[in-house]
């Protein structure tokens, strides 16, 4: 995102803003790949080759198209809310936002160690957020799960299927419309 900051307007100079607990980044210009190719990585893309130059010379750049996999990577390891891409037009120009909002907030985690014990701990990580956000917000779906993680949707169903089946979680109606 950082190589792309020619062509600013001077109202929009400070492509970067730290807010209270997010980070949001805005750049000129959509997006040249779409998002999806973006998120699996491994194709390079930049628009100012000049600036990307700079930055390898110093030892803060690459061209492995590997920037937002690691972006969204890193988030997912601090189990912060996933970043949020938003293309917007007139004028045309990309937003990231970084939120360091907690997916498992202290409080939570410590009442369900409580309540579950050693089989909370031992649960995999997408299985422990689900649990999380049904605490968190009385429910948790298939929907809700895929928003706040990465994992593909299959897994996600096989994950929820064994929070049920091990008594974490009780099913509430049926195929899509399960709670």
């Amino acid at each position: 995102m950082l190589l792309r900051g020619h062509g600013l307007q001077a109202a929009d100079r400070l492509p970067a803003q730290a807010l209270a607990l997010e980070f949001g980044f805005r750049n000129p210009g959509l997006m040249r790949l779409p998002l999806e190719e973006a998120l699996q990585g491994g194709v390079s893309d930049c628009r100012n080759r000049i600036v990307q130059k700079m930055f390898q010379l110093v030892g803060l750049g690459e061209q492995a198209g590997s920037g937002i996999p690691r972006i969204f990577k890193n988030w997912a390891r601090q189990h912060w809310r996933a970043p949020n891409f938003e293309e917007r037009t007139s004028p045309d120009q990309t937003v990231l936002t970084l939120r360091m909002t907690s997916l498992l907030p202290d409080e939570v985690i410590e009442e369900l160690d409580k309540r579950f014990g050693k089989k909370f701990r031992q649960l995999p990580e997408t299985q422990r957020l689900a649990l999380a956000t049904a605490r968190i917000e009385g429910e948790v779906t298939h929907n809700r799960l895929s928003s706040i993680t990465t994992e593909h949707p299959h897994d996600l169903t096989l994950a929820l299927r064994s929070l049920v089946e091990n008594g974490f979680l009780e099913s509430k109606g049926a195929t899509r419309a399960t709670r």
